[in-house]
């Protein structure tokens, strides 16, 4: 136990007289060395002025709020997605139903066939078409995988915006 003041004490130092001799650490010196530049602002950001609208898919595949788990799952594999959104009979956007839910509920109960979408959706916030890319970025993030998100004029289903789209741009 007595090394480990002397120890502490002894990389404090070296690290605050390493940072005043050399600004970049040893990965970033070498990524500078490459070309590249971190400290580098991005002049023109690539997806300024672009919106939604431009980027979105006008017909995504999806489900209606009375399909049950099994027909979910079809409609998910035939789709080829891991989620899918989810309808009402007016054509109303409540959420989206995942691979995940309807597989687990047709696992998981004895009588899956009873167990419809609208006991599976989960919310999933919605984008508008006049929306900036540069500003709804941190929710096309926050989506899960491939999946994307619902593009809502006001109350009415527009679109999709899937994030490859966005990383594509």
């Amino acid at each position: 136990y007595s090394i480990i003041l002397p120890l502490l004490l002894a990389v404090a130092i070296s690290t605050v007289l390493s940072g005043r001799i050399s600004k970049e650490s040893i990965y970033s010196a070498k990524l500078m060395r490459r070309g590249i530049d971190l400290s580098k602002k991005i002049e023109a950001p690539a997806l300024a002025g672009v919106r939604v609208r431009s980027l979105m898919r006008t017909d995504p595949p999806r489900i209606g709020t009375r399909a049950t788990a099994r027909e979910a799952v079809a409609a998910l594999v035939k789709a080829r997605r891991q989620a899918l959104p989810v309808l009402t009979e007016h054509g109303e956007y409540v959420g989206v139903v995942t691979a995940a839910a309807a597989g687990a509920a047709i696992a998981s109960d004895e009588d899956s066939g009873e167990v419809t979408v609208s006991q599976l959706i989960e919310w999933r916030d919605s984008v508008a078409p006049s929306d900036s890319i540069e500003d709804i970025l941190g929710h096309v993030r926050s989506v899960d995988g491939r999946e994307g998100l619902p593009v809502l004029d006001g109350e009415a289903r527009v679109g999709w915006l899937p994030p490859a789209a966005v990383l594509r741009q």
